[in-house]
């Protein structure tokens, strides 16, 4: 036997916190969270000032847009990478939330 096999000390825990893992997994964390709460904020905030009946249907409706727009944005991400589609979707999101905002 030429050389013993060295163990790895610290287990997962250490590759977890190492420099670019670290930061990217608690904002893939936050971000997931966030999309996962969405739409229960969404039906309780609207149910409260809209009824019920209305918030299903802004809930249903938005994820029927999600349902569509998804796969959209999968290719786009695919077809011309992050560092390019990226800035591209949040100047659409803003411009659509400033427009909502208005209404």
């Amino acid at each position: 036997m030429s050389a013993a096999r060295r163990q790895p000390s610290g287990g997962s825990l250490t590759l977890l916190l190492r420099p670019p893992a670290g930061p990217l997994l608690g904002l893939a964390f936050t971000a997931r969270t966030v999309a996962a709460t969405l739409p229960i904020t969404l039906l309780l905030a609207l149910a409260d000032r809209y009824g019920y009946a209305r918030a299903a249907l802004v809930g249903g409706g938005h994820t029927l847009v999600l349902a569509f727009l998804v796969p959209l944005r999968g290719r786009l991400l695919d077809r011309y990478g992050h560092r390019h589609a990226l800035p591209v979707m949040a100047a659409v999101a803003i411009k659509m939330k400033a427009t909502s905002d208005g209404v």
